[in-house]
């Protein structure tokens, strides 16, 4: 009796190591009804991905799909996709918070919307701060026919206080018609404790702390090396361009590249942008630079104040278009010392997705 109880245990051992060894194993994990994700947040045991209209829930444990919800169309409560415009999210302690072009709607972390706030026109990418929000919002200076993107602060209803940095956006103005630059100097801002994290990379690499106000309380400023666009890189850059979803429905409009090509010049830098984006979680900051190393980005890992704690590489998977960068996607997230990224397989048409522990 004693032996058949004993070979009982082990053959339930053996198939529990056997189910662990599957969920736990290293690489990556195929997640069920994943087409077209815009991003992804962790909280604690739950990963959260938009999709369109749409909001996946994964647990961590199995990668199981565990909910899903998000309505399409234009009511209370329901959220819209246009074409060019990837929909945003965070998750927080008791809410997350989806951004469309059009709105910001809270829903329970159960899936049903609270409330919602409509967005000015020209605007991207908006963060609770406070009482507060902060937000980019474009600007056409006329006059001098220079466009920026400004970031600003703005009150619960979204109404603009004051405007505390600005920085040329990536495309501007020409008689022909516009010209863009690649490897642009992207403006990219965090929020973390109640504080402001602003990159100002036309000046170097800084990044300067603001606090809910728009007051600014310190700067992070560290040397960086130059890396310079090579050939290689403008011909990359050039051929991802060719496939952006922005660059496909201007081909539909006019009806090839080479007439886009007619009223776009396509410039680039001498070099590349001290930082590419930035990341904060855990009481420590991620600036992800341009420097690369067997095809991983670095990091340079710091404490709030730019002490820094050390240099990684990583890998990121799938990168954003040019508009989505702009508007704030990532298929990637950190959170506890973990990397989580999003990349699509084209071969058996599936995302996947990547944990990698930061060391």
């Amino acid at each position: 009796m004693c032996t058949m109880i004993k070979k009982i245990i082990i053959l339930v051992l053996l198939v529990l190591m056997v189910i662990f060894s599957s969920v736990f194993a290293d690489g990556p994990r195929v997640l069920k009804d994943l087409e077209k994700p815009d991003m992804l947040r962790v909280d604690k045991d739950e990963l959260y991905v938009i999709q369109g209209t749409a909001i996946l829930v994964y647990s961590l444990k199995d990668f199981s799909l565990i909910r899903k919800f998000g309505k399409e169309g234009s009511g209370r409560g329901e959220l819209t996709r246009v074409a060019e415009w990837p929909n945003l999210i965070r998750v927080y302690n008791d809410h997350i918070l989806v951004e469309t072009s059009a709105k910001l709607v809270y829903f329970t972390k159960e899936g049903k919307p609270v409330k919602e706030k409509r967005r000015p026109r020209h605007s991207a990418l908006f963060l609770p701060v406070g009482n507060h929000f902060v937000g980019k919002i474009y600007l056409h200076d006329k006059k001098a026919n220079i466009q920026y993107m400004r970031v600003v602060i703005c009150d619960s209803q979204l109404n603009e206080i004051k405007e505390i940095y600005r920085q040329k956006w990536f495309q501007q103005y020409t008689p022909k018609g516009f010209q863009i630059q690649l490897f642009s100097d992207y403006l990219n801002f965090e929020v973390y404790d109640d504080k402001i994290f602003i990159e100002k990379s036309p000046e170097g690499l800084y990044i300067d702390v603001y606090d809910s106000d728009g007051n600014k309380l310190y700067q992070v400023k560290k040397p960086y090396e130059k890396i310079k666009v090579t050939q290689a890189d403008k011909v990359t850059a050039n051929a991802e361009l060719r496939e952006d979803e922005k660059a496909y429905l201007m081909i539909r409009k006019l009806g090839s590249w080479e007439k886009v090509l007619e009223i776009m010049d396509i410039l680039f830098p001498v070099f590349k942008p001290p930082i590419r984006n930035i990341e904060i979680n855990n009481n420590k900051l991620y600036v992800q630079t341009f420097k690369q190393r067997d095809n991983k980005d670095e990091f340079i890992v710091m404490d709030l104040r730019g002490n820094i704690l050390e240099t990684v590489f990583l890998p990121l998977g799938n990168r954003p278009g040019v508009e989505d960068k702009i508007r704030g996607v990532k298929y990637y997230t950190i959170d506890n010392d973990q990397l989580y990224y999003l990349k699509g397989n084209k071969e058996k048409k599936v995302w996947e997705l990547f944990i990698e522990e930061i060391e």
